[in-house]
């Protein structure tokens, strides 16, 4: 079943990038000219979302291989992260095109909540490929302080761009 999963996941990774990639509006002038600000713009916001897709894929493959059983919770946690995941190319195209403290608020709240799903994912994932009882509590301790400061930072962060806009 893991190995479905992971197939599964990676499709919706590869579709979700795609998507991204082709929803990148090219603007022309009134003469037929590309406008390359525009598009240096469009593609320095994809690659963000990019490099964040690209990111999650990267820590959810290293999570999911040091398991050999993947429990229904993380599955439907899994689901509810791709479910989330699958948003990025929608709310990467509305900040392309209104780049605004509304759109901008939209798509650090879906990262929040990306992450949260990720860190909670990470988080179980790892406490059951670990089976030495001294580790799992050190790796409690530290993941909880990493996901408070995670979760306070992001917060901060939207926060001050709602105030800097």
């Amino acid at each position: 079943m893991k190995e479905r999963i992971t197939l599964f996941s990676d499709a919706i990774f590869a579709i979700i990038l795609t998507i991204m990639v082709i929803e990148l509006p090219i603007n022309l002038t009134s003469s037929g000219e590309i406008i390359i600000i525009d598009l240096i713009s469009a593609i320095g916001i994809y690659f963000i979302s990019f490099c964040f897709v690209a990111g999650i894929w990267f820590q959810t493959a290293n999570a999911f291989n040091q398991v050999q059983k993947v429990r229904n919770l993380d599955l439907v946690v899994y689901l509810l992260l791709l479910f989330f995941l699958s948003l990025i190319p929608s709310t990467t195209k509305l900040l392309i095109e209104d780049t605004s403290v509304q759109t901008m608020l939209i798509y650090g709240i879906l990262n929040l909540i990306i992450m949260l799903f990720l860190k909670c994912l990470i988080y179980s994932l790892t406490l059951q490929s670990t089976t030495n009882a001294k580790l799992k509590k050190r790796y409690k301790k530290e993941q909880i302080a990493q996901g408070l400061i995670t979760l306070f930072l992001r917060v901060l962060l939207i926060n001050f761009f709602h105030l800097l806009y």
